[in-house]
Order: structure tokens, then sequence, then C-alpha cells
């Protein structure tokens, strides 16, 4: 079974795996979110016990499609905004993967008039990013409405609980 499965198609272009190495980056991309979003359940649980004008928002927005559809399935989801909205705002709060991270300069840059040679490491807590009030107004409150965008001219806040790039997680979507 191991030789049919599609990860193994996919990876017999690189010689470097073998059985052991790709039975690892499968229990890469399998064990995270087995953690990640059972936490992330729990403190959206928490903020919506102890934000009664955020609870009521959502269970109005989900009572409407109930009662325009009649049911609620993976299509009716889409009628949802808010939701995802107060996934996005837990995460900001609490992110479950809120240790330092880091990239490497690939490039020189100046930052602010700071020069940032090739090849430095920078480092940043995305808990600290999600709470600078230059960029998410009253960062201490929960406000899933900051990740609602009715205009294409309003910009959107950044999301860097999942990285970005050519490189995001995985686990994104889950």
């Amino acid at each position: 079974m191991f030789q049919e499965s599609m990860l193994v198609k996919i990876a017999a272009k690189e010689p470097n795996y073998n059985q052991e190495s790709l039975i690892a980056e499968a229990t890469k991309l399998v064990i995270p979110g087995t953690d990640t979003r059972p936490h992330t359940l729990s403190f959206a649980v928490a903020k919506l016990s102890l934000n009664p004008r955020v609870f009521q928002q959502a269970q109005a927005v989900v009572d409407q499609t109930w009662q325009s559809q009649g049911t609620i399935n993976t299509e009716s989801f889409k009628e949802f905004s808010y939701i995802p909205g107060i996934f996005k705002e837990t995460l900001g709060l609490y992110s479950v993967a809120s240790g330092s991270n880091s990239l490497e300069a690939r490039l020189e840059i100046v930052i602010e008039g700071q020069v940032i040679p090739r090849g430095t490491k920078i480092f940043w807590s995305m808990l600290a990013t999600t709470r600078d009030p230059e960029v998410y107004s009253r960062p201490d409150e929960f406000l899933p409405e900051r990740w609602l965008y009715k205009s294409k001219k309003i910009s959107q806040l950044p999301m860097i609980d999942f990285s970005s790039g050519s490189h995001p997680c995985l686990g994104e979507h889950l």
C-alpha cells in the first residue's frame, strides 16, 4: 500500500526520499492540526462566552441562513461571512503557533532607514504583531468585524498566523 500511495508517487522524483522520510513528512502534515484546531476552537468559544454582542451576531448569521435555506450544509457556509472573522480574530489574539518566527533576508533591504543586510535573520512575534495599534485599531478587543471587507477599496489587514508567500502553512484552511 505504501508503494502505491500518492505521496510516494509524487516524491518518486526526489531521490532523497525513502519510506522513513516520507512517513515523517506525512506525520508533519497530520499531527499539527490535531492540537491547533481544538485549541483555536476553545479560545473562540471562550471569547464568544465573554462577548455577548459577538455571540449574538454569529447566532443571527446562522439563524438567518437556517430560515432562508431551511438547512445548514457545506453550501450554506458561504453565507457565514462573520464566522471566519471570529476565527481570524481568535487567531490574532491567541495564536497557537505564537512562538518567535524568523525569515532570512534574501536581498539587502532598507526598512525605515535601517539597512538589513542580505542573509540577516529577522525574528518577530505573531502575538506582538497582531496587537500593534498602528495596524489593528483597538487590538486588545474582540472585534471579528475588523476582518470583514465590504469594499475592495478597504485594504485587508495582514493575517500572518499561517505565514504567507510561497510557503504558507498547509493547515490554513482546516
